[in-house]
C-alpha cells in the first residue's frame, strides 16, 4: 500500500505539490484573519504540511537514498537531545513537540521537497510544467493583489504589524518576515521565469506588481532588496546608457524631496526608532538585544553536549539571525550538517550567473540579519520552485 501511494505521489508529483502548496497558502490566509481578530494561534494549520512530508521521507527510504535520510534525521535527534538537556531549566515547561518536532520539520522540508521535484526536471525548459508557471504568476499575483485591495479597505487585517502604529500593508501575507522573503523569491522567480521564456508579458507584469506592493510592505528588508535587485537590473541590461533611465531616477529622487514630510510621518515609528536607538539596534530591530539575553542563557545553562547539538526555547529565545539560529537549534555539528547538506543537495545542483551569484549573496545578507527563512515551511514551497527554476539554464 505504501509503495503504490509513493508510485502514485512520484507519477503526479507536481499536481501533488500544487495541492499541498494552495493549501498551505489559503491556511495562511485563514490563520491571518484568525490570529488578528482573536488574537490566538489557530491550531493545526501544520498537519497537511506533516501529511506531505511523511509522503516525500518515505519516497526517500523507498529510492533508499540513504545519505538524505541519515542526515535529516540527525538533525532530528540533535535537536531531541538538546532540548531534554534544558528542559528542567525552564519555569514554564518546554514544548517538547512544538519545539522539536515543528523546528526540525521547517529547517529540513526543502531537501526531500527539491529532491523529489528535480528528480526529472533535467535541464529542459519543459521541466517546469506550464501550468505550474501559470500557477505561480497566480499565486505571486493574488498577494500583490491583496496589497492592492488593502490599501483601498485598510482593514486592520491587512497590515503587516499586529502593532497599528507602524505602517506596512501585506494583504493576505503573514507574518511579517514571510512578507520581506515572499517579495525575495517570488520577484526572483518572476525575473527567472522572464529569463527563461524570454520577455513574456505576463513575467514582466508581474514583477512590476510585486515591486509596487513590496513598496508598501514596510519592512526595511523588502526595500534593501528592492535597491539591490533594480541595482542588478540597471547594470544587467545597461539602463544607465539610456536617457529614460535618468530621466526616471531624476523624477523618483525630486519626488522623494516633494513627499518627504510624508514619509517621514507614515515612517514614524521607524524614524523614533532611529533617533531613541543606535544604529546597530534600528537596523536589526533589536535583535541585537534579544542577542544578548540569548547567549547569557547560552553561557549560564549549556553543557558541552549542547555546544554540539544546540538547545533552545523557539518561542522565546531565538535571535532570528538565520544562520546563528541554525547553531543555536542543532549545534556545531548540527550546523555543520544542515550546510552540507544544503551545499550538496541543492546549491551545488543549480545553475550560477554572475548576476545570480551577485543577488543571492544579498538575499544571504539579508537573511543572516533577518532570520525565520530556514525554519519557516510556508517559505519552502516558493523556494522550492525558485530552485527548480534555478536549475534550468538561461537562454
Amino acid at each position: 500500500m505504501g509503495y503504490k501511494l509513493v508510485n502514485i505521489l512520484r507519477n503526479k508529483r507536481w499536481e501533488f505539490f500544487l495541492v499541498f502548496w494552495c493549501v498551505n497558502l489559503l491556511l495562511g490566509v485563514v490563520y491571518k484573519f484568525y490570529y488578528y481578530y482573536t488574537g490566538q494561534h489557530l491550531q493545526y494549520t501544520w498537519l497537511p504540511d506533516m501529511a506531505l512530508l511523511f509522503l516525500l521521507l518515505a519516497n526517500l527510504f523507498i529510492l533508499k537514498n540513504r545519505f538524505v535520510l541519515v542526515g535529516v534525521f540527525s538533525l532530528f535527534f540533535f535537536k531531541v537531545i538538546g532540548s531534554l538537556l534544558i528542559a528542567d531549566i525552564y519555569t514554564v515547561p518546554l514544548d517538547l513537540y512544538k519545539d522539536v518536532v515543528k523546528t526540525w520539520m521547517g529547517y529540513i522540508y526543502i531537501f526531500p521537497l527539491f529532491l523529489f521535484l528535480s528528480e526529472e526536471t533535467g535541464d529542459s525548459k519543459s521541466g517546469v510544467p506550464r501550468k505550474i508557471r501559470n500557477v505561480f504568476v497566480v499565486f505571486a499575483g493574488g498577494m500583490a493583489l491583496s496589497v492592492f485591495v488593502g490599501l483601498l479597505f485598510r482593514a486592520y487585517v491587512v497590515h503587516t504589524y499586529t502593532d497599528p502604529e507602524r505602517f506596512g500593508i501585506s494583504g493576505f501575507l503573514f507574518p511579517s518576515s514571510y512578507v520581506s522573503y515572499f517579495y525575495m523569491i517570488s520577484i526572483s522567480s518572476a525575473y527567472l521565469l522572464q529569463r527563461h521564456w524570454g520577455e513574456v508579458k505576463a513575467y514582466s507584469i508581474l514583477i512590476f506588481a510585486l515591486s509596487i506592493a513590496a513598496l508598501f510592505s514596510g519592512t526595511k528588508s523588502s526595500y534593501l532588496f528592492l535597491l539591490l535587485f533594480y541595482a542588478i537590473l540597471v547594470l544587467d541590461r545597461a539602463w544607465y546608457l539610456k536617457k529614460w533611465f535618468w530621466f526616471v531616477v531624476s523624477g523618483l529622487v525630486v519626488g522623494v524631496f516633494i513627499i518627504r514630510d510624508r514619509l517621514i510621518d507614515v515612517f514614524s515609528v521607524l524614524v523614533e526608532l532611529y533617533q531613541k536607538e543606535d544604529f546597530l539596534t534600528f537596523a536589526l530591530s533589536y535583535r541585537n538585544v534579544y542577542a544578548q539575553d540569548t547567549w547569557q542563557f547560552v553561557a549560564e545553562h549549556w553543557s558541552m553536549v549542547n555546544y554540539l547539538v544546540g538547545g533552545l526555547n523557539n518561542s522565546t529565545q531565538l535571535t532570528e539571525m538565520g544562520f546563528i539560529d541554525i547553531f543555536l537549534n542543532f549545534g556545531i555539528l548540527g550546523f555543520l550538517l544542515f550546510v552540507y547538506l544544503f551545499y550538496n543537495l541543492i546549491l551545488r545542483q543549480l545553475y550560477w550567473s554572475s548576476t545570480l551569484i551577485v543577488l543571492s549573496i544579498g538575499i544571504l545578507f539579508l537573511v543572516a540579519l533577518g532570520g525565520n527563512f530556514f525554519d519557516r515551511v510556508y517559505l519552502m514551497y516558493w523556494l522550492t520552485f525558485l530552485f527548480i527554476l534555478q536549475r534550468l539554464p538561461r537562454n
